[in-house]
């Protein structure tokens, strides 16, 4: 599975965002009126979020010691807490997968 991507928005042959919903958007301001924003996206080992990459963040971004991937900021909280169990996207879809030929081979 790729982790890694790009957004590419381009709002040159339209109005654009407002500041609001580039707000909302968590692109604070970016994409406003009638612009061109691009950014990095990684994927999450853990949950399988796509996570645009903000290039003014300044504090480190999490990466998983178990399986040596990427991490979103809710999964990397989720890790911390008492209980955790870790479990990436991919075990999900094996377990998914399993299930489904034991049913058909049942």
């Amino acid at each position: 599975m790729k982790h890694e991507g790009e957004i590419f928005l381009d709002h040159r042959a339209s109005p654009g965002f407002t500041e609001e919903q580039s707000i909302k958007l968590g692109l604070e301001g970016r994409a406003v009126g009638s612009t061109i924003f691009e950014a990095p996206t990684r994927t999450c080992n853990h949950c399988g979020t796509i996570v645009i990459i903000n290039p003014d963040r300044k504090r480190d971004r999490a990466t998983c010691f178990q399986c040596m991937r990427y991490i979103c900021d809710e999964c990397e909280l989720a890790r911390h807490q008492p209980g955790y169990i870790h479990i990436t996207t991919n075990d999900v879809i094996e377990q998914i997968l399993s299930r489904k030929e034991q049913s058909i081979n049942g």
